[in-house]
């Protein structure tokens, strides 16, 4: 189990997914190494003082959220979400930890077999169905009520217990206990622990856009996902302002990644974005940016995909022509070449307009050393 543990666990590059290393034997006792974290789990932060401020309290939800999105991305359910298996760092970074049950999917798992903590584990797990991402999110929909309420919904120290209390329609909200609280939230909670796996949300981009606040995830906007604070840095938002081009870029810092590529034996690929986006679907995200940034919408815009290593200049007679998404660019981008691949959006008053603005959207693969 511990071998099946660290195979599943080594998929996953994200800050919010604690590091598993390796795994060797000593003695005769077979270790893992992972990730040193100096912290304090969840649950212990919970018992010391209670009730999170609703701030913090999304702050920590939406980067469990996070994490717990990119396992699933790869196609892992962690099947045992739960305060004690979160980590706090000393500056208030989220780490999932503890995949010793975890599953790939598609899955059927162990049927009849019950793995678990009695106080999270979903209705589903204890009937003995299929355990897929709602199962994940029904747990995780139990962690939102403990953090804005202070305590788990329920006292439960077996899984006949909890097939008791369980075997109800009944709805889990934190209304009741916290008034004050954003209904937002609340509605978040309800949906996460709908008791039918089938009603409850696709997946956490749904969740994460109903809290309060900005969603640490979108589908239009992620890259291969990172696996370090220090790799996170590698990644530049910002503006750089051109003569005649306004570039707004939400990719890798191309420059970085330019000179890693010159390391290309000693570099890795450690995510790709699935499925490939087509850049249609891109332009409403683009749009908001360039709205929120003051710029008056164009009567004439174009988007596509390019080559991350081609010049700038080479990519607007592309988009001009509206030939960046053809048949043979998707088949071409399937096999995984160019490494770095990023979507962009053009807009502008007229064909000769020079204040055109260039809207790069995101990078398809990672490729770090």
């Amino acid at each position: 189990m511990l071998r099946a543990e660290v195979r599943l666990a080594r998929r996953i590059a994200h800050p919010n997914v604690s590091r598993v290393y390796d795994i060797a034997e000593y003695g005769g006792m077979v270790f893992r190494s992972m990730e040193y974290i100096t912290g304090e789990d969840l649950s212990v932060l919970l018992r010391r003082i209670g009730r999170l401020p609703q701030e913090k309290g999304l702050e920590i939800a939406k980067q469990i959220g996070a994490g717990l999105h990119a396992a699933h991305h790869h196609g892992i359910v962690h099947r045992d979400l739960k305060p004690a298996n979160i980590m706090l760092d000393k500056d208030g970074q989220v780490r999932i930890m503890d995949f010793g049950l975890a599953i790939p999917q598609p899955s059927e798992g162990q049927q009849g077999v019950l793995a678990g903590t009695p106080a999270y584990i979903a209705p589903e797990q204890l009937r003995g169905e299929r355990e897929t991402i709602s199962t994940d999110i029904y747990e995780y929909g139990l962690i939102l009520y403990e953090l804005f309420v202070g305590q788990p919904k329920e006292q439960i120290s077996s899984f006949k217990h909890a097939l008791e209390l369980r075997s109800s329609d009944h709805q889990v909200s934190a209304l009741s206990s916290v008034p004050e609280l954003d209904p937002a939230i609340d509605d978040v909670i309800k949906l996460c622990t709908m008791p039918k796996s089938q009603n409850r949300s696709g997946g956490l981009v749904e969740v994460l856009r109903a809290l309060p606040g900005d969603s640490p995830i979108d589908p239009l906007m992620t890259m291969g996902q990172l696996s370090s604070p220090e790799q996170v840095a590698q990644c530049d938002n910002g503006e750089a302002i051109h003569k005649n081009w306004i570039y707004v870029s939400l990719t890798l810092f191309v420059a970085t990644l330019m000179g890693i590529f010159s390391l290309a034996s000693r570099t890795t690929v450690l995510g790709v974005v699935n499925p490939i986006y087509p850049p249609q679907v891109t332009k409403t995200k683009a749009r908001e940016f360039l709205q929120v940034a003051g710029y008056t919408r164009g009567v004439t815009s174009s988007c596509g995909v390019a080559d991350a290593t081609a010049p700038w200049p080479a990519h607007q007679p592309t988009a001009e022509k509206g030939t960046a998404w053809k048949v043979g660019q998707r088949d071409k981008l399937k096999t995984g070449q160019p490494a770095l691949v990023f979507n962009w959006y053009n807009e502008f008053q007229g064909r000769r307009d020079p204040n055109r603005c260039f809207f790069c959207v995101f990078a398809r693969r990672c490729v770090l050393g």
